[in-house]
């Protein structure tokens, strides 16, 4: 099932040149698209399908700052700064607000867990908080119960993944981007090896400038260009519930339940932990790679072989035979939901106050990019001069998308970036 992403009008118009070319029109591209626009820089954004119909439109919307890798903390901040800026020059049409993140643990062991990050954070001036269950009680009554300590960030936020991406897409065609839906990139042309135009099903764009920001396709685009990422995708299944008029505001995550309110009063709820790990010809590709990261957290993780193997077996003729692209065979990754999260309802009536009936209203999946190391990249490719790659958020992209975006801006632009992005480089992966 597809979520209700807000339908965005777009332009059919493809132009002779541009000074930056963006691919891929989920919020990372968008956002990019918004500062580099800002900067007075021509943007164009391809997207092959509808705009925020993949991970940007079927995400979990949280927008936090808690709990993330070390690497990305200084990013997040300055990303759940510009959220808000931006949602207030919109008037909200993305849905954010400020509710504050909590995580519940057991024991001492689990909060643990979490010391770098709390280090980090403090490095970072980012206010948390340790709670005991009287704190966690007056967040999430009744989580208390089973999860007696809280690690409580009080400035995250949320937003609406099927408003959010639309309504940067109408924001940047008012300031001259060009949007272009249903129009798949089929390749990028270099001249004396930099980067010199792209070529998309209806026609070529003249460029000195590209960012690849296609989430889960970039490994098979930038391998046209000879560029080695090692990108994989993790199923994600979710839902919605009815709604509730009174119970917990900030979101929620313990092991078993990642909860957060919607602006319509519903819950969107996943399991928080459990994702489906499809086997396909890039599974063996990238085999070392994720090695680590199987052994680490095989018990979370599903393998499946089906027939998402044989839908990529046919990326594989596409290289040895060309034609049509697989960026337009496949317009748009919609796997159906799994059972893991039909036991979601069910841990959040046991362990929450007010939620004894909860029943589902929309079920849905969507594919997460994820590199080995969980930390995305967002770098120039070295070996092709006006390359600039931004992609592998590995499921934290809605939250970091503006700071992500304006990252990637500053990088295709050669000013002083926002945030060091020495450890986001795709050379890591060289």
């Amino acid at each position: 099932m597809v979520p209700p992403v807000r339908h965005v009008s777009s332009s059919s118009v493809i132009p002779a040149s541009a000074d930056v070319v963006i691919i891929g029109g989920g919020l990372i591209g968008l956002t990019t698209a918004m500062f580099l626009a800002e900067a007075g820089q021509t943007c164009v954004v391809f997207e092959k399908g509808r705009v925020g119909a993949e991970q940007s439109g079927r995400n979990a919307g949280w927008v936090r700052q808690q709990g993330r890798d070390v690497r990305e903390v200084p990013l997040s901040i300055e990303s759940l700064r510009l959220w808000g800026e931006t949602s207030r020059k919109l008037s909200n049409a993305t849905g954010f607000a400020v509710c504050g993140s909590l995580y519940g643990f057991r024991n001492d062991a689990e909060l643990q867990a979490y010391a770098p990050w709390m280090a980090r954070a403090r490095e970072c001036g980012l206010a948390f908080e340790v709670l005991g269950a009287d704190g966690v009680r007056r967040i999430a009554p009744g989580l208390e119960r089973e999860f007696p300590i809280g690690l409580f960030t009080p400035s995250d936020g949320r937003a609406e993944p099927e408003l959010a991406a639309p309504a940067i897409a109408e924001h940047i065609q008012s300031l001259g981007v060009r949007v272009v839906q249903g129009c798949a990139v089929k390749g990028i042309e270099r001249s004396a090896g930099a980067v010199s135009a792209v070529v998309t099903e209806r026609g070529s764009v003249a460029c000195s400038r590209v960012v690849v920001a296609a989430g889960a396709w970039s490994s098979l685009l930038l391998r046209s260009l000879g560029i080695r990422l090692p990108q994989l995708k993790a199923m994600v299944s979710m839902a919605k519930t009815q709604p509730f008029p009174a119970g917990h505001q900030s979101s929620i995550w313990v092991e078993g339940l990642s909860s957060r309110r919607c602006a319509d009063g519903r819950l969107s709820i996943e399991h928080g932990g459990r994702y489906v790990a499809d086997i396909v010809p890039d599974s063996f590709r990238y085999l070392r790679d994720f090695l680590p990261v199987i052994r680490e957290q095989g018990k979370d993780m599903k393998l499946r072989l089906g027939r998402r193997m044989l839908t990529e077996l046919g990326y594989e003729r596409w290289w040895r035979r060309g034609g049509a692209t697989p960026f337009e065979r496949e317009r748009v990754l919609d796997p159906s939901p799994v059972a893991i999260v039909d036991a979601v309802g069910p841990t959040l009536s046991r362990v929450m106050e007010g939620y004894d009936q909860v029943r589902y209203t929309d079920r849905w999946a969507g594919y997460v990019d994820v590199l080995p190391d969980a930390v995305p990249v967002i770098s120039h490719a070295a070996a092709v001069p006006g390359l600039t790659v931004s992609t592998g958020y590995s499921g934290h992209g809605f939250g970091l998308s503006f700071g992500g975006g304006r990252l990637t801006a500053d990088l295709v632009l050669g000013r002083t970036p926002i945030v060091d992005p020495s450890d986001l480089s795709l050379s890591r992966f060289s």
